[in-house]
């Protein structure tokens, strides 16, 4: 566990600082039969006047049209769910830096 919040901080740190972050699975071809990747995305884009976009975004990539539609409805099962799951993560990372900002001064 303390590993992975080693690795999650330094990410976060990489991010912050506007370095471009790539893992290695997005260069490993893609090949499985009927196989499906999904891959997660969280920016941390500064913007004019000291504002922060943070957003995420979700891509998948099937390896066929059974792959495709089997992950579509397990998609439309889900999405609600992460949403509100997505929604809460945004206003914590908000909230935190508000309130980091905040003792800094």
């Amino acid at each position: 566990m303390r590993r992975t919040s080693r690795l999650l901080a330094l990410v976060l740190a990489l991010a912050a600082a506007g370095a471009a972050i790539a893992f290695v699975l997005h260069y490993v071809p893609f090949t499985a039969p009927d196989g499906i990747r999904v891959v997660f995305d969280l920016r941390v884009v500064p913007e004019a006047d000291g504002v922060v976009r943070v957003s995420t975004e979700t891509r998948c990539l099937a390896n066929g049209d059974e792959a495709r539609r089997t992950f579509a409805g397990y998609w439309r099962l889900i999405y609600p769910g992460s949403a509100i799951i997505r929604r809460v993560w945004l206003d914590a990372i908000v909230d935190r830096a508000v309130r980091d900002a905040e003792a800094s001064l």
